[in-house]
């Protein structure tokens, strides 16, 4: 239960840490997305947010209430994702970043673990669900989000209380 709680609330400050480099990143990014675009990848934003939940060891319950918040508000999450996923990915491409099969395979077995599967399960899901290029992207950028993160200056601030999911 401690790991769990653990890895949530990692989950939660990466998310906040993240969200604050890429709005600065993403501010000078004031292009405009065609619409057609937007509306394709809003089953996909919505796929990886749940992938990272899941991975973050957040229950069946906990990610269906918040499923559902983020289809409420999936056209402009998806719009901001789109630019953020521009950004990063050129990032990556500058920097040279790559993803290994090592790195989808410790992804896979945390997910594993963390559901009680086996990771060859796991893997199979993801392939046919179409969420193993989800997994290598979000791998990418995370691995350029850390070298961001990893030259950026941090101020300690007070955490704010979780807000409820009220929604299931």
């Amino acid at each position: 239960i401690r790991d769990i709680l653990e890895r949530q609330v990692t989950y939660e400050q990466r998310q906040s840490t993240r969200r604050q480099v890429l709005e600065k990143i993403t501010d000078s990014a004031d292009w405009d997305l065609p619409e057609d675009m937007v509306l394709k990848k809003v089953e996909n934003a919505l796929r990886r947010e749940i992938l990272e939940m899941q991975q973050a060891g957040f229950t069946r319950q906990q990610i269906q209430a918040r499923e559902n918040e983020l289809r409420q508000q999936a056209v402009s999450t998806t719009r901001q994702a789109l630019k953020e996923h521009f950004v990063l990915d050129n990032i990556a491409t500058d920097e040279n970043i790559q993803v290994v099969p090592a790195d989808i395979e410790t992804e896979i077995s945390l997910m594993a673990m963390q559901r009680g599967e086996s990771p060859r399960r796991v893997r199979a899901r993801l392939m046919k669900t179409g969420m193993i290029e989800n997994l290598e992207a979000q791998i990418r950028e995370r691995k350029a989000v850390d070298l961001i993160l990893s030259q950026a200056k941090f101020k300690d601030v007070p955490v704010e209380e979780p807000a409820e999911d009220r929604v299931e």
